[in-house]
């Protein structure tokens, strides 16, 4: 059995440190798999098997995706969700056709990674990894609009695009529908992306399955709570209350704006609570001068990114729209609980009361109830809480338990192949 990963990258981005982890969970079981990417970042020297462009085809693989880019968002509909049109043709497909891979498993390949058309010129069986909506959707990636259950077509326009008749996710979803006439296996990386896709226009009639993400619970784990608060000269009596902080024009998507709501209706001590944001500080805190706020910029190493989990009491993912949520499970992985909405795919990572929060969504007033309950929970309440994380962890998201998924999968496809 040998597997080629098709990704965007080996690292930039959630969705792409996802089919790497994918990849190096099979490499442990012994399976013959392969990860090929469009940019490389060269951090994960030390895992096999990864297939990187040379100099002047990663040159070439930018300029194509910069272009792309600016093309795709300047006619989007949307100015807060990404966009992908998936346009140049590459001659990936004959090199993988002339190839002695079994499956191909696609993963997020957008930017330029393969275009719409040359997919479906793979003749290899095909799993999809889809990590978020864009493979069922037109050009977007995620959307609040149903044309992705309809078809899209001119009546279903909105307004405005209506009056420019420039209907870019009408465009990449025309050409999907017209090359894509065979069918890929679909893994949904949540129970919520998969049933998307079966109730989807584009993919009902395809095959799917729910695996969910994985991570290395060796690796992401509890550590010692001081320790890591030291690296960040973080103070021990304070109750400390993490997000990802991003941009002004993530916001929606994000729900930055709903917890910056929250955050007023928050019951518990303020002067007790340092948040800590990674990332874009994007004067974060000015709605109350009696928050304390520590900002660390954005860490691309794993060790510091699990040192940020084990300084933390808990953390906000308020996202209106996650496909998954690899900040949630790693939080989880560590110990420390989650406080989120009761939407998409953050509902395969947190249950209530369990391992964190379910707040209404997107209710502000019952995620700041949240935040207080966590808060508020005596010590060995809170250690229940943090234990059942990292068991739920253990047992969902382990390298051993998806990994037997992945192969059970490809064993059936070669099987019926």
């Amino acid at each position: 059995m040998k597997i080629l990963h098709l990704s965007y990258s080996d690292q930039k981005g959630g969705a792409s440190r996802a089919a790497l982890r994918i990849h190096q969970c099979l490499l442990r079981k012994k399976i013959n798999s392969f990860l090929q990417v469009n940019i490389s970042t060269d951090i994960y020297d030390n895992t096999k098997n990864i297939l990187r462009p040379n100099f002047y085809l990663a040159l070439l693989n930018k300029l194509k995706s910069a272009i792309e880019s600016r093309i795709s968002n300047i006619l989007r509909e949307d100015n807060f969700v990404k966009n992908s049109i998936s346009l140049f043709p590459t001659s990936l497909h004959k090199k993988i056709n002339s190839s002695d891979f079994d499956i191909i498993n696609l993963h997020w390949v957008n930017g330029e990674t393969i275009s719409i058309e040359d997919i479906s010129k793979i003749k290899k069986p095909i799993v999809w990894t889809m990590h978020d909506m864009w493979p069922f959707c037109g050009s977007e990636h995620y959307t609040f609009n149903k044309r992705w259950k309809a078809g899209y077509f001119n009546y279903n326009k909105a307004k405005k695009q209506r009056l420019m008749d420039l209907d870019i996710a009408k465009y990449a979803w025309s050409r999907k529908f017209e090359n894509w006439n065979g069918f890929f296996y679909l893994v949904g990386v949540s129970k919520w992306l998969t049933r998307c896709a079966s109730e989807s226009y584009l993919m009902k009639s395809f095959p799917s399955i729910t695996i969910n993400n994985t991570l290395d619970v060796k690796f992401w784990k509890p550590e010692n709570k001081k320790n890591s608060r030291k690296y960040f000269n973080l103070p021990d009596d304070f109750k400390v209350v993490g997000f990802g902080s991003l941009g002004y024009q993530n916001t929606n998507l994000k729900g930055k704006d709903l917890f910056l709501k929250a955050i007023k209706e928050i019951k518990y001590d303020k002067k007790k609570i340092i948040f800590l944001t990674i990332g874009d500080s994007n004067n974060f805190f000015e709605i109350d001068d009696k928050i304390k706020i520590i900002s660390i910029p954005r860490l691309e190493k794993d060790i510091e990114i699990k040192k940020f989990y084990n300084s933390l009491d808990l953390i906000v993912v308020p996202s209106r729209i996650e496909s998954f949520g690899q900040t949630a499970s790693e939080s989880i992985a560590c110990g420390v609980p989650v406080v989120c909405f009761d939407n998409a795919g953050l509902k395969d990572i947190v249950f209530h009361k369990l391992n964190g929060w379910l707040a209404s969504a997107y209710n502000p007033k019952n995620l700041a109830q949240g935040i207080d309950y966590i808060l508020n929970l005596k010590t060995n309440e809170y250690q229940k809480m943090s234990k059942s994380c990292v068991q739920l962890a253990k047992k969902k998201f382990s390298y051993d338990s998806i990994s037997h998924q992945y192969i059970k999968l490809y064993k059936k496809i070669l099987n019926q192949k």
